[in-house]
């Protein structure tokens, strides 16, 4: 596998991941609108404590794998006007 291969690999699944994660945040804000008790609020944040660490490692990830790739195109990106 070359590094390009490994780069543009870790790219895509950093993209899935947030976009799991924001859908998980999502999950949890309307079941935190819905619980009636603080019992059941707790819950739901609990569902809610993984995306503190989820968010920056995928932005990150992202960020990173991204300008990599795009210095190894020259500054092409893949929207071409």
């Amino acid at each position: 596998m070359s590094p390009y291969s490994i780069i543009l690999f870790l790219h895509v699944v950093a993209a899935l991941v947030l976009f799991f994660a924001l859908g998980l945040e999502w999950i949890c804000h309307r079941g935190l609108a819905r619980s009636g008790t603080a019992e059941k609020a707790r819950e739901w944040m609990s569902l809610a404590r993984p995306l503190r660490a989820i968010y920056p490692l995928t932005s990150v990830t992202l960020l990173a794998t991204g300008i990599y790739l795009s210095v190894l195109w020259g500054g092409q990106t893949w929207i071409v006007g």
